[in-house]
């Protein structure tokens, strides 16, 4: 019917659009690296470890020891996110504890880290990954001192796509 007079073209387009209500999960690993210029981190004898919580999941670290004002662990931990996770998720945070030679724990610090934006960008792309980086640590007096590196990789899961039809008319 191209080029007959007096005939309309139609043409059919579809187009993809994502929103956040049908969003589904995903995986966020998180590779914790190493902290320093911590308080109390040339104590000899302590120990530190982190507590990670995102949503309603925590997982704690390995203990290691501070060498030369940093700590190192070279951990990665992965969180499987449901849909619904994802909705209430909005930061993560990484508390820092401290172990002393008679076992007693005490908080070191902590940073957190917003996730709106990688969870929407790794959706939008299918992954996302963001290399180590370092965060301040806010110690309990809100004041900074040192900083955590940690690099962040989120994947989404099969998600099921909103299909939009649209029509469009050509004279």
């Amino acid at each position: 019917m191209a080029g007959c007079k007096g005939y309309s073209r139609l043409l059919w387009k579809q187009k993809f659009v994502m929103n956040i209500e049908e969003m589904s999960g995903g995986v966020l690993e998180v590779l914790l690296v190493n902290a320093e210029g911590l308080k109390h981190a040339r104590l000899s004898g302590s120990r530190r470890h982190v507590v990670i919580e995102c949503g309603a999941h925590t997982i704690a670290s390995k203990f290691t020891t501070a060498e030369d004002g940093k700590a190192w662990w070279n951990e990665k931990f992965s969180f499987n996110l449901s849909h619904l996770d994802l909705k209430k998720l909005r930061r993560m945070r990484l508390r820092i504890v401290g172990q002393d030679k008679l076992f007693e724990h005490h908080h070191i610090g902590e940073a957190t880290i917003h996730l709106m934006d990688i969870i929407k960008e790794g959706h939008h792309r299918g992954k996302i990954e963001i290399k180590p980086t370092s965060y301040n640590v806010v110690l309990e007096d809100q004041t900074y001192k040192g900083e955590i590196k940690v690099g962040l990789k989120f994947t989404s899961g099969v998600s099921p796509l909103k299909l939009v039809q649209e029509f469009i008319f050509y004279e």
